[in-house]
């Protein structure tokens, strides 16, 4: 065999291997986050449940709806300690240089973040009568979920970009990418939110939230393994 024949092998090799280890990474991945979504979402989900039966809030007024909101907030870090951490855990064999430390607080900030914006507008938005709320339509109530998917993108993609610009080249696009997926993301979210009725049991709400998280993990992982794949690249 000759020596052209030799490096041409070592070189088709070296191909496969790298498609290979891309593969793995990329199903890493999608696995990782749509095992973290769906663990984080549904402790959320149901310290909310917990909090609203415990605390009563639509009856001891002020102080409950404080107490409901840090304990909901609490809720999303744990979300975001979920979240980010099964994240490393695929990102690292990429971008080996990122400590976990500072990946999954900057998720775990996001995660409350979110949750807390969230409960403020849900406890002191203001309150809608039923003919007002008939007249929302379908059609706004998912473009307004897009709308919020977009935004809370942009806040998760900033948060992480502070961390990943210091490890990886192109970082930039790691915020373009948290908006597509969690646009999407937060469209399954609401979707899965709007089936629950008054008379919906706790366990059904938990069971549909498993179901939302699996789902917009999944989602928030398909666009970000995208980007991580073709365009950002370890230093």
């Amino acid at each position: 065999m000759s020596v052209i024949q030799i490096n041409s092998t070592e070189t088709n090799q070296s191909k496969v291997n790298k498609k290979s280890d891309q593969s793995n990474f990329y199903k890493s991945w999608l696995i990782f986050c749509t095992l973290g979504e769906l663990l984080g979402l549904s402790v959320a989900v149901i310290v909310f449940i917990l909090s609203t039966q415990l605390l009563s809030v639509e009856h001891l007024g002020f102080f409950s709806k404080i107490e409901q909101i840090s304990l909901v907030t609490l809720g999303g870090g744990i979300e975001g300690l979920l979240l980010g951490f099964f994240q490393w855990k695929a990102l690292k064999t990429k971008f080996t240089k990122v400590p976990a430390k500072e990946w999954i607080w900057a998720t775990v900030k996001v995660g409350m973040l979110g949750w807390f914006i969230g409960m403020m507008f849900s406890l002191w938005g203001g309150s809608m009568s039923n003919s007002e709320t008939l007249m929302i339509s379908e059609k706004i109530y998912f473009i307004s979920s897009i709308g919020l998917g977009l935004f809370l993108g942009m806040v998760f993609g900033y948060f992480q970009w502070r961390v990943l610009k210091k490890y990886a080249k192109n970082s930039f696009l790691w915020i373009p990418a948290n908006m597509i997926g969690w646009a999407i993301a937060m469209l399954v979210i609401f979707f899965f939110a709007s089936i629950p009725n008054p008379d919906t049991s706790a366990v059904a709400i938990i069971i549909l939230a498993i179901l939302a998280g699996s789902s917009a993990g999944f989602f928030v992982g398909l666009s970000t393994a995208f980007f991580l794949d073709k365009f950002i690249k370890p230093n």
